[in-house]
């Protein structure tokens, strides 16, 4: 029942060794026999040998125990607290960088050489290296300190953050140069107005990949 103490329950260790003369090599079959018997049994009072005389013989035929395996020497590579702790700092100081930034670019989008920097994508350069940072925390995660179902899914967070990261400041500072690029190719050198709408669709063409190939990578092998 599920109220039994271990304790109250019979462990007995039997042994099975082949009788000396009972092979017999014939035609038709080699058979061997062997003798079960009960050696130690285990009670609430600790082992004991079931009668005198019935040491346990080892695969040797011998009753000297074999000696003990070596500890076996695991090297399970953790990350451990030291590194750890750097990259958390170091996702703490770009993630904080960034929000500083960000806040910076959008109190000053009025200032002669923020708007002419664009404000509109180096805010999105600041939220790509924001994801970019993101991706360092779940980096941290091992299981010694986490379970397997927390490891997997902070697996699975590190390709979503790093990759989008990386096509946002990829596909701003692309945008961003080909605005420019579209200004100074004006052969008639009269005057135009490029938007940032105007170069918008590689960099949101670039991004719907990413997160396309994501997708699937997350839903199909996760």
């Amino acid at each position: 029942t599920t109220s039994r103490q271990p304790e109250s329950a019979l462990y007995v260790i039997f042994n099975a060794v082949a009788n000396s003369n009972a092979s017999t090599n014939t035609p038709i079959s080699n058979t061997v026999s062997y003798t079960v018997e009960p050696t130690i049994m285990s009670t609430s009072g600790g082992w004991k040998v079931v009668r005198e005389g019935t040491d346990f013989v080892y695969n040797d035929y011998t009753t000297i125990p074999p000696p003990a395996l070596p500890l076996l020497n695991v090297d399970t590579n953790y990350i451990g607290s030291g590194l750890r702790a750097t990259g958390l700092v170091m996702a703490g100081l770009i993630i904080v960088v960034s929000i500083a930034f960000i806040i910076w670019t959008l109190m000053n989008t009025k200032v002669r050489i923020v708007r002419s920097s664009q404000p509109t994508f180096l805010v999105l350069i600041c939220v790509g290296v924001l994801f970019m940072g993101l991706s360092i925390i779940p980096l941290t995660f091992d299981d010694e300190i986490a379970g397997e179902k927390t490891c997997s899914i902070a697996c699975v967070f590190i390709p979503w953050l790093y990759t989008i990261g990386f096509a946002l400041v990829f596909a701003a500072l692309y945008s961003k140069t080909k605005r420019i690029n579209m200004l100074l190719r004006q052969r008639d050198l009269r005057r135009i107005k490029v938007t940032a709408k105007d170069v918008m669709p590689p960099l949101v063409g670039l991004v719907t990949v990413n997160v396309l190939v994501l997708t699937l990578w997350t839903a199909l092998s996760p």
